[in-house]
Formats: structure tokens, C-alpha cells, sequence
């Protein structure tokens, strides 16, 4: 007996580890709890809540946030797209508006103002696709050659050689960039000669009609509006006199061999698709007069142009 107490004593000891130690330690976390547990009134005094009422809370929480709240969380999500890489950065989207404020600029345009922007974009790209369809390869503009033969001189004050005319209605501008008066490599003794190029406000009427050709086989057609004509007997109507250039139906002399070279058309060394040329634009037209009254070898006029 005498033993079991001295064990007791031992176990219990303040000094014996998982015992005496330890339980010290417990005992003084006990030791700052109160005699009894505090009431609901207790609780409630500092702002704490009771098991029961916390569960009633949590209740009305989620019932409250299943409905509306949850109804209004879901319709923002589902704007967002399933591929979250298809959304513009904020550096794309800075990239993609440029500089600038990003607030707008004003109320939003009326169906009506949509309407008139669309009629007049509708207007503007008819217009660029007319002017587009004259283009051939490389953009460059439909060109057209027209000759008139050989005809002879006329021994008369003035006489029509040629004469081509763009009417009213055929929506397009003529441009002439070249003229090449060509005479004949008869032999003859020759005189020189003067010409007149001039602007016509009325079509040509009798002589022979012409036929222009174009540069390339896939220039879309002329306008019938677009006429051409040798030695017109009417018409013509004389607007003014651009200018009168000089040749000779001498064949011995150098320009008799180099004339189907030589524009009478001052472009001086500026190519044929950037000069502006004499411009006909509707019911207007080019004629050119002989006035020197010599009916001695023959003369070619050959006359280039541009439609668009």
C-alpha cells in the first residue's frame, strides 16, 4: 500500500513529464474560463450570435442571393465569350481606336442619317467604279488610236481633215495626247503647209466615218456618243483655236520620213498617261483644218486619245 502512494505521488508530480507538466499547462487554459457558461444575453450584449440564429441568417442569405442577385451575376457572365483568348487586349484595343478620347462624340445616328451616309457612299463608289472600269493593266487609262488614210489636200481657203466628237450622254471625258500628220513619200514638189487644231461645240456631219481601235483588246467599248470622222462636210462648229502647227508635202525633206513620230501636241518629254492633253468633254470635239490652199500630195492624220 505504502508503494501505490509513493507511485500516485510520482505520477502526479509537477515534476513528471505527460503528467504533472502537461496537466499544469491545461490547467492554466481552464483556469480563464468562466464558472459557467455565458447566457444568450450574454452573447447577444457583444455582438456575437447563437448557433441557432447564425443557421437562420445563412438561410435567408442564400435564399436571397439564389433569386434576383444570382439572376443578375449570370447575365453579365454570359456576355463573356467561351474563348477568353478572342477578347482584345487593352493595348489591342488602344492599337485598333488610335489616338484620341475614347468618350463619344455625340447621340447616336438616327436610322434616317445612317440611310443618307449609305446612299451617299453608295453614289461615291459608282462613281470611283465608273472611273475604275476605263482602267486597263497597271492602271493605266483606255487608250484608242484613229486614222484617217491618206487624203488628198485641198486646194481651198479651209478644209476639214478630220474631226471627232464625244456627245452629250456618253458620261465620259476624251482626252487627244497625240496628233501625228502624216504625208505621203510620193514623189511631188511639195509647198509647205499650215494646220489648225481646233475645239468643236457640234458633231461633225457627211465626210467618212471612222473607226477608233483600241491599244488594248480588252478596253471596254466606246461610247456610241464617241464619233469619229474624215473630211466632215458640215458641222464642226468652230468653239476655238487651240493652236496651228506647221508641216510640208515635200518627201525629200526630213519630216516627210519622221512625221508618224512626231506629236503635233506640245506634251514636250511628258509621258502620254500623265499629261492632261486637249480634254473634250461632253459636246465638245477636236477638228483639224488645212488653210493653206494647196492641193499637192496627201496627208495621214492619225490621232491618239484616252476614255475615262
Amino acid at each position: 500500500m505504502a508503494d501505490n502512494v509513493a507511485v500516485q505521488s510520482k505520477i502526479l508530480s509537477n515534476g513528471t513529464p505527460f503528467a504533472g507538466a502537461d496537466i499544469a499547462l491545461i490547467k492554466a487554459k481552464t483556469d480563464t474560463l468562466p464558472a459557467s457558461p455565458a447566457d444568450d444575453a450574454t452573447v447577444a450584449a457583444v455582438g456575437l450570435v447563437t448557433a441557432k440564429d447564425a443557421t437562420v441568417a445563412k438561410d435567408a442569405t442564400v435564399a436571397k442571393e439564389s433569386g434576383g442577385n444570382l439572376a443578375a451575376v449570370k447575365a453579365k457572365t454570359d456576355l463573356i465569350p467561351a474563348d477568353i483568348a478572342d477578347v482584345p487586349t487593352a493595348s489591342e484595343l488602344n492599337s485598333a481606336h488610335g489616338p484620341g478620347s475614347w468618350e463619344g462624340g455625340g447621340a447616336a445616328p438616327t436610322v434616317q442619317q445612317i440611310r443618307a451616309e449609305i446612299d451617299s457612299n453608295s453614289t461615291q463608289l459608282a462613281a470611283i467604279k465608273a472611273k475604275t472600269d476605263l482602267l486597263t493593266t497597271a492602271g493605266l487609262k483606255s487608250t484608242w488610236v484613229v486614222q484617217t488614210g491618206n487624203q488628198v489636200n485641198v486646194a481651198a481657203a479651209r478644209t476639214t481633215h478630220f474631226d471627232i466628237f464625244n456627245a452629250v450622254g456618253s458620261g465620259k471625258v476624251v482626252r487627244v495626247l497625240g496628233v501625228y500628220i502624216i504625208p505621203t513619200l510620193v514623189a511631188v514638189t511639195g509647198v509647205g503647209l499650215t494646220w489648225d487644231m481646233i475645239r468643236t461645240s457640234a458633231v461633225g456631219t457627211g465626210g467618212s466615218v471612222l473607226t477608233p481601235q483600241p491599244f488594248d483588246s480588252a478596253n471596254t467599248a466606246l461610247p456610241a456618243q464617241i464619233t469619229a470622222r474624215g473630211k466632215p462636210t458640215g458641222g464642226a462648229t468652230t468653239s476655238i483655236t487651240w493652236f496651228s502647227p506647221n508641216t510640208s508635202s515635200e518627201e525629200t525633206i526630213p519630216y516627210a520620213s519622221e512625221a508618224s513620230i512626231l506629236n503635233h501636241i506640245p506634251l514636250s518629254m511628258t509621258r502620254f498617261q500623265e499629261a492632261q492633253g486637249l480634254v473634250l468633254n461632253a459636246g465638245e470635239g477636236l477638228k483639224i483644218d488645212q488653210t493653206t490652199s494647196s492641193n499637192v500630195g496627201s496627208t495621214n492624220m492619225v490621232v491618239v486619245f484616252t476614255v475615262e
